[in-house]
C-alpha cells in the first residue's frame, strides 16, 4: 500500500473543510506592473502555474485565454492577459530552463497560450498527472489530487465565471491563486517524501510537449476520419420522413402506455387519462386499472428523466415523501410513479386564500412542509450525488445571471427608468458574490421550484413532487421560492409561523444564529423576487398575459418591505426596484 489513496469519490470530497490560499495575490492588470512581478517570480526555482478562460456557451465558438497564474509559495501573480496579452518578460519566465513550471494538464494550458503568442515557449515543466502516477494516486483532476494528498477540497464554483470582467471579484482572485498555488504544493509534498527521494519528476521540454501534442493531433485526425466515413455511409440511406399528426402522436403515446402498464403489471389499464400541462413540456397522465392508479409521465429529455429517477431514489432513502418510480420504458422517455392524488396544495389551500383566514387544519399543512423541506434539504444532500443532477449540479453563477438578464431585458427596460448599465450588471455580480461565500454548510438539496403546486395532498398526507430540476444549492433559496410565493398569498401571520418552524427544523442540522438566519432571508428575498419580476416581466409586459402582469405589483410589495436593507450594497438594483415601484403606485 502507497502512502496516498488510489482515488476519492466526489462525496467523499464533499465531507471536506475548504482549502485557501492564505499567501499575497497580486492582480497585474497593467503594464508598468509587470516587471515587478517578473523580478521576484525569477528568483524562484519552482513556480505553480495555471490558466483561465471565460467559459463559451455557443457551440463553435472560443475565446482565448484570459488569465495566467503563476505562484511562489508565498505569492501568486493574477496577469489579465486579456488586457496585457504576454509580455515578453514572462514568455521568458517558461522559457527559462533554470525555473521548474508544475502543473496540471499543462498541453492545454500551453496551447492556449500559443494562441496569443504562436512562439511561446516552455522549458524545465513538470505535468502533475504524470507525476501522481508515481505515487499510486489514479485520479486526473486537480481537486482530487489535491483532497486526496491534502484531505481538503478545493471548490470549483468560480470556474465558469467570467474571466474577462472587470475587474475580478473576490471570489474570483482567490479561486485563481489557490489553484496555481496548489500544483506547487502538491509537487513540494511528493518529491519531498520518502517515495518522491526515490522517484524524481521527469522535467520536460518544449520538445517533448511538441511529440506529446504531435499524438495527439493525429489519433484526433484518425477519429475525425472514422466519424466522417461513418456520416458518409449514413448519408447514402435513403431517409424518409413522415410527419405525424397531433392525433397520431397522441395515440402512439396512449400505446406507448399502456404497452408499459401492461410490462409492469400484466394486464392493460382500463382507462388514461392526460393531466393538465404546467409550464413544461412534460406531459402526465392518471392510469388506471386493476392494480390501482399510479401517473405515467413522458417526459422531454433522457437526461433530464434519469435525473428524476435517481433523486426521487435518493429522496425516499432520505425519508422524504416523494413518488416511487415503478416502471420505465425502453427508451426511457416514459416512466410510471405513484400517484399522489389529484389535489395540490395550491388548490387546496385556494377557500382560504380567498377570505385570508386559515384554518389550524391548514396552517398546520404548511407547517408540515417547512420541517419536512429542511430534512429534504439535509438528509436529501447526504443522499444525492449531485453529480448526477440535470442540467446542472449546483446551483451556479450563469444560472443566477440568465435570470437577472431576463430581469433587466424584460423588466426594466419595460419602463422609463434611467439606469447604468455596467452599474447594475456590478450589482448583479456583488450578488452572486455574496451568494458564493454562504457558508458551505448551509448548502443543501435545493429543489429549484419548491411551490406549492408542487406539494400534493392525498388523504391528508403530503407528497413533494416535480423536483428533477434538484441540485446543491443555499438552503434559504427553496424556502424564500414557498412562503413569499405571490400568487400562494399567505397572511404575514401565516409566513411568521412558517418561517418560524424552518428556522426550529434546521437548527437540528446547522448550528445558527437568529441574526444569520434572518439576514440571510432578506437577501434571497431580494434575489428571488427579482427573478420573479423576470418572468413575469416576460409573460406579462412582453406576452401581454394578463394574469401575471397582475403579480408585478404584489411582487413589488414583497420587494418594499427589504430593499432599504440593500440601497448601500447593491444601489443601482435599489435605485431601478423604487423607480419602478412609483409606476404601480407605492
Amino acid at each position: 500500500m502507497g502512502q496516498f489513496a488510489e482515488s476519492i469519490t466526489k462525496e467523499e470530497i464533499q465531507q471536506l473543510p475548504y482549502a485557501s490560499f492564505d499567501g499575497d495575490i497580486i492582480v497585474v492588470s497593467k503594464f508598468d506592473m509587470v516587471k515587478e512581478a517578473v523580478d521576484y517570480l525569477s528568483k524562484q526555482k519552482v513556480l505553480g502555474v495555471d490558466t483561465e478562460t471565460k467559459p463559451v456557451f455557443v457551440k463553435g465558438k472560443t475565446n482565448q485565454v484570459a488569465l495566467l497564474q503563476i505562484s511562489s509559495e508565498q505569492r501568486c501573480y493574477l496577469f489579465r492577459l486579456n488586457l496585457l496579452n504576454i509580455p515578453e518578460s514572462v514568455a521568458e519566465l517558461f522559457a527559462n530552463p533554470n525555473i521548474t513550471k508544475i502543473g496540471l494538464s499543462l498541453h492545454d494550458d500551453f496551447r492556449q497560450l500559443r494562441r496569443r503568442m504562436p512562439d511561446f515557449k516552455c522549458e524545465n515543466y513538470v505535468e502533475l498527472q504524470s507525476y501522481v502516477e508515481k505515487f499510486g494516486i489514479k485520479d486526473k483532476s486537480l481537486q482530487k489530487i489535491y483532497a486526496i494528498i491534502f484531505k481538503l477540497q478545493i471548490s470549483k464554483r468560480q470556474q465558469t465565471s467570467n474571466w474577462e470582467a472587470n475587474p475580478l471579484d473576490h471570489a474570483q482572485i482567490k479561486y485563481a491563486a489557490l489553484d496555481a498555488n496548489a500544483t506547487l504544493q502538491i509537487y513540494n509534498t511528493l518529491s519531498q517524501s520518502e517515495e518522491g527521494k526515490r522517484f524524481p519528476a521527469e522535467h520536460l521540454s518544449s520538445a517533448v510537449l511538441e511529440q506529446m501534442q504531435l499524438a495527439q493531433q493525429e489519433r484526433a485526425k484518425e477519429k475525425k476520419e472514422r466519424r466522417e466515413k461513418r456520416k458518409a455511409e449514413l448519408e447514402k440511406k435513403p431517409k424518409v420522413v413522415v410527419q405525424k399528426s397531433p392525433e397520431e402522436i397522441y395515440e402512439e403515446n396512449m400505446q406507448s402506455i399502456s404497452r408499459l402498464y401492461k410490462k409492469f403489471q400484466g394486464h392493460r389499464p382500463s382507462t388514461i387519462t392526460p393531466i393538465a400541462q404546467a409550464g413544461s413540456g412534460r406531459q402526465y397522465f392518471i392510469v388506471d386499472g386493476e392494480s390501482g392508479k399510479y401517473v405515467a409521465t413522458i417526459g422531454e429529455t433522457v437526461e433530464e428523466n434519469n435525473a428524476f429517477i435517481y433523486l426521487a431514489r435518493q429522496l425516499k432513502r432520505a425519508g422524504a415523501s416523494v413518488p416511487k418510480v415503478f416502471h420505465v420504458s425502453k427508451d426511457k422517455m416514459i416512466y410510471l410513479q405513484t400517484y399522489c392524488g389529484n389535489d395540490s396544495l395550491y388548490k387546496v389551500l385556494d377557500r382560504f386564500r380567498q377570505t385570508n383566514e386559515y384554518s389550524k387544519t391548514s396552517i398546520r399543512m404548511l407547517c408540515k412542509v417547512m420541517s419536512d423541506l429542511a430534512r429534504i434539504q439535509f438528509v436529501g444532500a447526504k443522499t444525492v450525488d449531485f453529480a448526477k443532477c440535470y442540467p446542472e449540479s449546483e446551483f451556479s453563477r450563469d444560472g443566477l445571471m440568465a435570470d437577472f438578464a431576463k430581469f433587466e431585458t424584460y423588466f426594466v427596460k419595460k419602463h422609463p427608468i434611467e439606469y447604468s448599465e455596467s452599474r447594475l450588471h456590478d450589482d448583479f455580480e456583488k450578488m452572486w458574490t455574496t451568494m458564493s461565500e454562504i457558508r458551505k454548510d448551509a448548502w443543501g438539496f435545493m429543489y429549484r421550484d419548491f411551490q406549492s403546486r408542487n406539494v400534493m395532498v392525498k388523504s391528508g398526507g403530503l407528497w413533494y413532487i416535480d423536483f428533477q430540476g434538484g441540485r446543491r444549492g443555499p438552503i434559504w433559496y427553496d424556502l424564500v421560492s414557498f412562503v413569499y410565493q405571490v400568487r400562494a398569498k399567505y397572511p404575514e401571520s401565516v409566513k411568521t409561523q412558517m418561517i418560524s418552524v424552518y428556522l426550529k427544523s434546521i437548527k437540528k442540522f446547522i448550528e445558527i444564529t437568529d441574526d444569520e438566519f434572518y439576514g440571510n432571508l432578506s437577501f434571497f428575498i431580494l434575489t428571488r423576487m427579482v427573478q420573479v419580476l423576470g418572468t413575469y416581466g416576460l409573460r406579462g409586459l412582453e406576452e401581454k398575459k394578463e394574469t401575471f402582469l397582475g403579480q408585478i405589483p404584489d411582487t413589488l410589495k414583497v420587494l418594499g418591505n427589504v430593499v432599504d436593507k440593500f440601497e448601500s450594497e447593491y444601489p443601482e438594483l435599489i435605485k431601478v426596484i423604487k423607480e419602478a415601484t412609483k409606476h404601480y403606485g407605492e
